[in-house]
């Protein structure tokens, strides 16, 4: 069916319309991200979300390069996964703002199916153990619990 070079190029790609949904078109996630989580200080700044999703594009370029190999798999899953939980923690600031997130629309028609896709393509296939989506899951959420407190302070 799909193979994780298809996967990591679907990815790459839904990676590029979700930035664009959070600063483009429609845009506004900063501000929307500020009335989430008020900062004490200035709070999220632009150059930190530009090294953020510039890192994320080059993981995802990874994972093209790796192709269909067992790192190629594993980049898309560990990527993938954290894409998954920024879809939620986009829901959980729709859910509490009662107002639509920048990134939402995105998240959920695309990165949410292909997380689904991909776990069940590279662990149902066997190319990764099947303990690996839970150390990936950790690390998603701690990444996103870090990036609130951070705001936070």
């Amino acid at each position: 069916m799909f193979s994780p070079s298809h996967l990591s190029l679907f990815l790459a790609i839904a990676l590029m319309l979700h930035v664009t949904e959070e600063f483009y078109f429609p845009g506004g996630f900063i501000e929307w991200y500020r009335e989430l989580v008020p900062p004490k200080t200035t709070g999220i700044r632009f150059g930190y979300l530009v090294f953020v999703n510039t890192a994320v594009m080059f993981i995802a370029a990874l994972g093209l390069f790796y192709g269909d190999s067992p790192s190629g798999a594993s980049i898309f899953l560990g990527l993938s996964t954290a894409m998954a939980v920024n879809a939620l923690f986009h829901v959980y600031g729709v859910i509490r703002l009662r107002k639509y997130s920048p990134g939402v629309v995105t998240g959920v028609i695309l990165f949410l199916p292909l997380y689904a896709i991909g776990l069940t393509t590279v662990i149902g296939g066997g190319l990764l153990p099947v303990w690996l989506p839970f150390v990936y899951l950790v690390f998603a959420i701690a990444y996103h619990a870090k990036s609130l407190r951070r705001q936070s302070k």
